[in-house]
């Protein structure tokens, strides 16, 4: 693996040549599909964002770039948060930070969306100005920013997203003004997956990254909804007061912190 502050531009650009065989490598089988939700991202998008002015975001584009940010990478229980927005909110956040200049001001308006962290505001950044902004992924963060430790510690923080950005530029100024900032970052994407991403990540480490990225993009949920390293967010409740002990029982939904779905009793005293 070639990093980020050597490559060249013949092993760049056939490094971006192998970008959509892998998107279609890793597309999962249940749609909806990531070879169709990336190329929106990357192509439909922007433009739809552009053509209204002011420029902002539906709440129906956000929640599809979320599906496409959560097949493209680690699968989370996000997508509830972002239904959870009213369409209005949505259009006034997005409007004022499209219309703020400062990167760094436009992520903290976003930032106020339920669900969203800055890594999904590097995401919708990236559609609006993608001259200026840039997918915050682990595989790009990790090849420009960590020299390609693809088990570096990563934290989510609107400082790293900052970091990254600055380290992209830097890679596109190096390689020539025809290399386009987020054609470095799916540069990176292509060669952390052939890499094999994070596998090198110590053990339980790799969850704690996964719960800081989860807890980044989980705020608005209050003290009840977020997630902590070991604890389980329980998601509402149903009542069952069929238990065998002849005690009320109630049956909560409980979903874990990898996103699978689990069943428990709780005892009720009295």
């Amino acid at each position: 693996m070639t990093s980020a502050l050597k490559i060249t531009l013949p092993e760049f650009s056939q490094a971006l040549s192998r970008y959509d065989t892998l998107i279609t490598s890793i597309t999962h089988p249940k749609p909806p599909f990531l070879t169709d939700l990336d190329p929106w991202r990357r192509h439909i998008l922007p433009g739809l964002i552009a053509s209204r002015t002011p420029p902002y975001m539906t709440k129906d584009e956000l929640y599809k770039l979320m599906e496409c940010k959560l097949k493209r990478g680690k699968s989370r229980p996000l997508l509830p948060l972002i239904l959870r927005n009213a369409p209005s909110l949505v259009h006034t956040c997005t409007q004022t930070a499209f219309s703020t200049p400062d990167l760094s001001t436009s992520l903290q308006h976003l930032c106020k969306l339920t669900g969203v962290g800055p890594a999904t505001a590097g995401y919708i950044l990236a559609a609006q100005r993608p001259e200026e902004a840039v997918v915050f992924s682990d595989e790009g963060f990790r090849w420009v920013v960590c020299g390609g430790d693809w088990g570096a510690n990563m934290k989510y923080t609107k400082e790293e997203y900052l970091t990254l950005v600055e380290g992209v530029k830097e890679v596109q100024k190096r390689l020539g003004e025809g290399v386009k900032m987020e054609e470095v970052e799916r540069v990176g994407f292509v060669l952390g997956r052939e890499a094999g991403g994070d596998k090198g990540t110590k053990p339980g480490r790799k969850r704690k990254v996964e719960d800081e990225e989860e807890q980044a993009e989980e705020k608005g949920r209050g003290k009840k909804g977020r997630i902590s390293k070991g604890k389980e967010l329980k998601e509402g409740g149903k009542e069952d007061t069929t238990g065998d002990t002849g005690k009320e029982t109630k049956e909560q939904t409980v979903l874990n912190t990898s996103g699978r779905i689990l069943r428990s009793r709780k005892k009720l005293s009295g």
